[in-house]
């Protein structure tokens, strides 16, 4: 799937067109939605699809804020075991560009600081799981291509930095346990 998605993003960015050059974005808002594959640290968990939404205003020319969010549902299995894990990463965004130039594209580097919201079911009877909403940090970098004056391509590779608390529950007799784990992951995808 990853594969498949950079394919295609390559394709459409190599495609015949007239070259562009990145406008001035001082005080210009972009606003996008975005695929990705949300990828795990995590052994045992499945890559999962990522689709957000995000906001960035241009403060200077090198420096935008912004905010991101987006949801991702990742599967993990043990012993038999099926966990689904919904993830609904929330961020406030600070966003370095490199000055625009004539040049078609413009890389930059973000840093995300919020926290992602946590929901899990697990496959077995009498047991509830309770995941707490985690503090997150995401660093990461990208490269914006300018199509036109009003759109603009966009890749970004980012780590999310992020530890939970997970509590499971045995319904029937009221026992419970926690535990702390870290759940960072890697965002690989573009955005339009």
């Amino acid at each position: 799937m990853i594969k498949k998605l950079v394919l295609m993003l390559a394709l459409v960015m190599l495609a015949a067109q007239s070259a562009y050059a990145a406008p001035d974005r001082v005080g210009k808002t972009d606003i996008g939605l975005s695929v990705a594959a949300a990828i795990p640290d995590a052994d045992d968990s499945d890559t999962a699809a990522y689709v957000g939404g995000s906001f960035a205003y241009g403060v200077q020319s090198w420096l935008a804020l912004g905010a991101s969010i987006g949801w991702a549902e990742f599967e993990e299995s043990a012993s038999g075991i099926e966990i689904e894990e919904r993830a609904v990463p929330i961020f406030a965004d600070i966003i370095f560009r490199v000055p625009a130039t004539e040049a078609q594209a413009q890389p930059y580097a973000v840093l995300g600081l919020g926290a992602i919201v946590w929901d899990a079911d697990i496959n077995v009877a009498n047991v509830d799981t309770d995941i707490d909403t985690a503090f997150a940090a995401k660093l990461g970098a990208g490269l914006d291509w300018f199509m036109n004056e009003n759109w603009i391509l966009n890749l970004e590779a980012s780590y999310v930095f992020s530890d939970t608390e997970a509590t499971v529950t045995n319904t029937s007799t009221g026992a419970s346990i926690s535990a702390e784990g870290e759940t960072d992951f890697w965002m690989v995808g573009g955005a339009l």
